[in-house]
């Protein structure tokens, strides 16, 4: 356990850069975004990334491989990827919730099929997470369990104190990047580990979103064609920002691109279950309905990934509540579901 003072954070960087390819909190056209660092862009005032860090693991749109036909001979091209040319990538500034998306991630695509393009960009990633102290207006990853503070998933796990940070080992590289530049790091006991517990319980009591997950899988099942599904789907203009911005969202696309005569190349990009053309068949025929579109992501995130992944499929950082234009908000369709179940139960089941 080590801390290091808030001052040093940008001749962290610098020094970690010499090695590797540092991304950081950086303010680009006002909002806060993880880019390469840059210290004049350089804030630790923010509550979350504009984007899900997934971005730089599940790429938006991915070449998975270039193809060429040369007199009758075909050639099959595999690139790299991987917009770097150093080995590896710390992430700093990952906020715990964030650090539950990339475990669901890791697991969605490195379990059983293991995609070779997400490991080769997550092998080359280490995450140097920055525990949350002030949470959004509609972040509710307290309730969900995945924040405030991280318990796993990172390499290094910095949290804020009032003029340090204090730091933790999450594996062996993350002692590497410590050892690294080790005069910037004081060696500690664990006589901070009380100020820490102070830190979570003073961030845990300032949450004002709160989302009522008890028996959030059974609600879900007695639920399923609650008349809300009807209303929601007039609402929603089906513009897909909710699955674009949210971490544990894995859909995608495989098409052809042309790219000359004799030559093209097939290209993996993000969908949406959003989409209308989703599950749009020949001559537009959809076999599903706008209830069941909209229908399908709450069900997707409270109950369809944890039955099969046994982990939260929602991880509580708010971005769909933020960007949906329509007002749409999922800790609401849940807590709504939850009381009407309630108030069924408390009048016996009339």
């Amino acid at each position: 356990m080590f801390i290091i003072d808030k001052d040093n954070l940008n001749d962290l960087f610098r020094k970690w850069s010499k090695e590797s390819e540092v991304y950081a909190p950086q303010v680009e056209e006002g909002q806060v975004m993880l880019l390469p660092y840059e210290e004049e862009k350089f804030t630790m005032d923010y509550v979350n990334f504009a984007f899900p860090v997934k971005e730089h693991l599940f790429k938006q749109r991915e070449i998975l491989f270039n193809w060429g036909n040369k007199n009758g001979s075909i050639s099959i091209e595999t690139p790299i990827n991987i917009d770097t040319n150093k080995s590896k990538r710390i992430f700093f500034g990952v906020r715990p919730c964030e650090v539950h998306g990339i475990k669901y991630t890791d697991k969605f695509f490195l379990k059983g099929y293991r995609d070779e393009f997400y490991a080769r960009a997550r092998n080359s990633a280490l995450i140097a997470a920055v525990n949350c102290t002030e949470p959004g207006e509609n972040c509710f990853c307290s309730s969900m369990g995945t924040g405030p503070f991280a318990s796993s998933g990172y390499d290094l796990l910095f949290t804020p104190l009032k003029d340090a940070y204090l730091v933790e080992i999450g594996t062996e590289k993350g002692r590497e990047l410590i050892h690294c530049v080790k005069e910037l790091f004081t060696e500690i006991k664990e006589e901070l580990l009380h100020e820490k517990e102070i830190v979570e319980k003073s961030s845990k009591n300032k949450f004002k979103t709160k989302i009522n997950t008890d028996n959030i899988s059974k609600v879900l099942e007695e639920s399923f064609n609650s008349p809300i599904w009807k209303g929601l789907s007039k609402d929603c203009i089906t513009c897909t920002g909710c699955t674009s911005l949210c971490p544990t969202c894995t859909c995608f696309n495989v098409v052809e691109e042309s790219i000359g005569d004799n030559c093209g190349c097939r290209v993996r990009y993000w969908d949406s279950c959003q989409s209308d053309s989703f599950t749009r068949n020949a001559q537009k025929h959809n076999p599903r309905s706008s209830e069941a579109r909209v229908r399908y992501r709450i069900y997707d995130k409270f109950k369809y990934i944890e039955d099969k992944f046994n982990m939260k499929g929602c991880n509580g950082c708010g971005r769909c509540i933020n960007v949906c234009p329509a007002a749409i908000n999922v800790v609401e369709i849940i807590n709504k579901l939850s009381d009407s179940k309630s108030a069924l139960e408390s009048n016996g089941g009339e």
